[in-house]
């Protein structure tokens, strides 16, 4: 059997459709046989981070997820919200070697933002 599934990304990212389809502003409509796994990725734009999925049963903490159409026809939303990392904007030294004979000069930057 066929399945109809419709994909939304709520500004601030997008959907990845099984590594393939890229679904950001428009909504996308695809139709998928009813038992072969589909696989959906958010990923936040800079600044934005994933909130939830909706149209779905799904943890918030999700990124990923693959499952099986079982409705005729599934909407499934991604939402983003605004987001400042706290260590944005910000550079962390972690190490510096200076004057070092056998590797010169060197500053090792760590970034811990997402």
């Amino acid at each position: 059997a066929m399945r109809t599934l419709r994909v939304q990304a709520e500004g601030g990212g997008m959907v990845l459709i099984n590594s393939n389809v890229k679904v950001r502003t428009e909504t996308f409509e695809g139709v998928y046989f009813a038992n072969i796994p589909i696989t959906l990725k958010v990923i936040p734009q800079n600044g934005y981070r994933f909130v939830r999925w909706e149209g779905i049963d799904a943890p918030s903490e999700t990124r990923e997820l693959t499952l099986k159409l079982q409705q005729d026809t599934t909407t499934i939303r991604a939402i983003f919200e605004k987001f400042e990392h706290p260590l944005a904007g910000k550079v962390i030294i972690n190490e510096i070697s200076a004057n070092n004979r056998q590797s010169s000069d060197w500053v090792e930057i760590f970034n811990n933002s997402e």
